[in-house]
């Protein structure tokens, strides 16, 4: 990449923080040209901490700087509408997930975006080790894959691994999901730990999802595992010629002989490492699966995720490839609730006609 990406930030919150983040730790990479809020006090919080352009005028921040596309994180209840004002204004659109909280609002916003050539930010196939398990079961080494199931993200960030790990496109689908309680203390929020941390009971949702192509999904997951070390994330991945679990991989080398390795973060600043603490690659023996292009820059792998989308939307923009169009968002989304449907009304629940469903999905690619 010869220059860095210039994006514009459409929101304030807890998200434009990710990209104010990785903007200041990588400047030759990343560039935030302005930030837009919704009140005078957001736009001023956000120039003392970032030292970036703030305002609560839109025109103002599609305009100055010159930046290459606009990065909306805004709830997804009033996604839609700025999206439309930033798209009207021509410049390109990186959306926050979900692009829509309901069906109707799905629907509309693809009829309204579907070819704009709008991306959304799904970040969670760059975090790098997720990144490096969907290399595994792409690369032929299990064989042809046949079922995933994930344990680590809520809703639409799992159903996009599950079609990711799968090759699924946006074919016909039925949907079978039942919740659970899940008794555990409380130990820790998205941000510190807990001072004193009580029994709760948490929601479990579980899920089968069956495609038309034969390929089965499961999906497990409770919102205590965003952030306790008490319940963790898991994903197994299954081909007729091997075996993905977490980070252990098995597979089929001949008659009487089976292969097996483990995924190695390849991670600096340890003992006497004087390089710094960041992650640099992700392999499995002598294969590279991932590799962080924001190193040495000291990010968690959601931030390198994000940081990831946004470069790639600013190639695409320069003439690259499409890597999350708004249809496979409005998919995973739209699958996502028809989980919690299936789990309200007590059974299956088969998906209906989708306005996206004859466009290409670089799941399948």
């Amino acid at each position: 990449m010869s220059e860095p990406v210039r994006i514009a930030v459409a929101g304030a919150g807890w998200r434009a923080g990710y990209a104010l983040r990785v903007a200041r730790q990588r400047p030759d990479l990343v560039q935030v040209t302005g930030v837009y809020a919704r009140s005078a006090r957001s736009a001023a919080r956000i120039e003392d901490l970032w030292n970036v352009p703030a305002s609560t005028d839109l025109d103002d921040v599609v305009r100055q700087g010159c930046p290459e596309a606009a990065f909306v994180c805004v709830p997804r209840e009033v996604v839609g509408d700025l999206a439309l004002r930033i798209h009207d204004a021509g410049l390109p659109l990186l959306l926050e997930t979900p692009p829509g909280p309901d069906i109707d609002a799905l629907f509309r916003i693809h009829g309204l975006l579907g070819g704009s050539g709008a991306q959304v930010s799904e970040q969670y196939q760059y975090q790098p080790q997720h990144a490096a398990r969907i290399a595994v079961a792409r690369s032929g080494l299990l064989g042809q894959v046949g079922s995933a199931s994930v344990s680590v993200a809520h809703d639409y960030h799992a159903v996009s691994l599950l079609r990711l790990l799968l090759g699924v496109g946006f074919e016909d689908v039925v949907v079978d999901g039942v919740a659970d309680v899940d008794r555990v203390r409380a130990v820790r929020g998205r941000d510190r730990w807990v001072p004193e941390p009580q029994v709760i009971d948490a929601e479990v949702v579980r899920a089968n999802l069956r495609w038309a192509s034969g390929r089965r999904g499961a999906y497990e997951f409770g919102g205590e595992q965003y952030v306790s070390p008490l319940r963790g994330r898991h994903l197994r991945v299954r081909g007729v010629d091997g075996e993905l679990v977490d980070d252990e991989v098995a597979w089929y080398v001949g008659p009487g002989q089976v292969a097996r390795s483990s995924l190695r973060r390849d991670e600096t600043g340890r003992d006497g490492d004087l390089e710094g603490a960041h992650l640099r690659q992700v392999w499995l023996g002598e294969r590279l699966l991932a590799e962080n292009r924001f190193a040495p820059a000291r990010l968690s792998d959601d931030e390198i995720a994000l940081g990831e989308c946004l470069v790639r939307m600013v190639e695409y923009v320069r003439g690259g490839d499409p890597f999350y169009p708004l249809a496979d968002a409005c998919e995973d989304a739209y699958l996502g609730l028809l989980i919690h449907e299936s789990v309200r009304t007590g059974g299956p629940v088969r998906a209906v006609e989708r306005p996206w469903q004859g466009l290409r999905s670089p799941a399948t690619t």
